[in-house]
């Protein structure tokens, strides 16, 4: 049986070799939970028969800088080669230095980053390599706080608070430095005039003592603050929200992706994802294949009102194999054609004094034609007659004779017959 391990040394023990840790299933159902020695640990997987077990290594996010790199690439490999330079000028630290991971895109070409130095992830990475299971993920601890869009999230872990909000915040304090934290947080959106939402994430074993320092933030200018309540360790909390796939960013990336060989084990923890994206595959093409047919409905019939609209215009002609391009030669001809210039002309300032009358939207033009006396005829729709009068008005004020004919009244507004020809 596949199974996550979540792992982490345990930050209250006096003994070093003291460990966290949290067992979930591949899609993240809770197996056990607790705190012991290696040895230990290594017991408790025999004990439950678990062959094939992967390591989740939990670090601190106090050793890691969240940035955001604005790369308009879209191919992995340009992403990549581009990073660094877009973060030199964020970072105050030698980007040679440092390893970088792409976070999950939240915005259009801006890439969240996060970036720990190679010396703290070489050590890590050395640490966990010698761990008797494999290595899949290392995740920033403050990463397994919940999160969601546009809401600060805090969870206390001890003597240390964890903040996150995804692609813009993830930080890891001292507990007596969090309310100075967020009161700049509470400022800041103060002054963009939008009051954030602050999730604070209550253990409830811990929620008396806790209880000045919630208070406190319950009174924080520019946020607003809730308080879910939880019932499990906070190193439970956060490998859960990781284990379910909510969020975090796995730090093992480019030299130190795991190269764990593929085995038969690996494939049987990805094949329930493998059939689910083959459904969802199957349940995409049939969607793309009926909506390529309804595009195609409408692409017909869009073709049809063309050419009854082409054909009204030019009743004497036989054959309209392309109403767009035959339309496009009539113009042309009349362009070039003397005093048909003047074709053109009305019809661009029609059109133009059309979208300057008040309340256009509830205007319409609906049938244009233009006679041999150089006179274009306008068929427009409008809600009242005053509308038409205006409409009428403004064109005799751009220097063109103006008639307003007969209109009709119909059910939702007024049809009339604008006549329009040079002075």
């Amino acid at each position: 049986m596949t199974a996550k391990l979540f792992l982490r040394p345990s930050p209250t023990a006096s003994d070093e070799g003291q460990f966290q840790w949290g067992l979930f299933s591949y899609v993240g159902e809770p197996m056990g939970a607790g705190e012991s020695t290696l040895d230990e640990l290594i017991g408790t997987v025999q004990q439950n028969g678990l062959d094939d077990v992967w390591v989740n290594y939990i670090i601190p996010a106090n050793l890691i800088t969240l940035c955001r790199a604005q790369i308009p690439a879209k191919q992995a490999r340009y992403i990549q080669q581009a990073l660094p330079f877009a973060i030199e000028d964020v970072l105050a630290e030698d980007v040679e230095g440092l390893h970088l991971a792409l976070a999950v895109r939240k915005e259009k070409d801006i890439w969240p980053v996060l970036a720990i130095s190679h010396e703290n992830m070489a050590e890590y990475y050395s640490l966990v390599t010698q761990l008797p299971w494999p290595l899949a993920a290392m995740y920033a601890d403050a990463e397994g706080v919940p999160g969601e869009e546009g809401v600060v999230s805090l969870v206390i872990d001890g003597d240390a608070v964890l903040i996150h909000q995804p692609g813009y915040t993830l930080v890891r304090m001292l507990k007596v430095n969090a309310l100075a934290f967020l009161e700049v947080v509470g400022l800041e959106a103060e002054a963009a005039g939008n009051d954030k939402t602050l999730k604070v994430y209550v253990n409830n074993a811990n929620q008396e003592e806790d209880r000045v320092l919630l208070a406190q933030m319950e009174h924080i200018q520019g946020l607003q603050t809730e308080s879910p309540v939880y019932g499990v360790t906070p190193f439970e909390l956060i490998s859960h929200t990781l284990a379910t796939g909510e969020s975090g960013t796995n730090l093992c990336q480019g030299q130190y992706r795991s190269q764990t060989t593929q085995s038969s084990g690996e494939w049987r923890r990805w094949w329930p994802v493998a059939a689910a994206a083959g459904f969802l595959l199957a349940v995409q093409v049939g969607l793309s294949v009926a909506e390529g047919i309804l595009y195609q409905q409408h692409a017909d019939l869009y073709r049809q009102q063309i050419t009854q609209v082409y054909q009204g215009l030019y009743p004497g002609e036989r054959t309209v194999m392309s109403p767009r391009r035959q339309m496009e030669g009539k113009i042309r001809n009349a362009g070039a054609g003397g005093g048909q210039a003047d074709f053109l002309k009305m019809l661009a300032e029609a059109g133009f004094q059309l979208k300057q009358q008040p309340n256009s939207q509830g205007m319409e033009l609906n049938n244009v034609q233009f006679n041999p006396r150089g006179e274009l005829a306008l068929e427009v729709k409008a809600t009242t007659l005053d509308q038409l009068d205006l409409y009428k008005q403004a064109l005799t004020n751009a220097g063109y004779v103006a008639d307003l004919g007969s209109a009709i009244k119909e059910s939702n507004g007024v049809r009339g017959r604008v006549t329009v020809k040079g002075s």
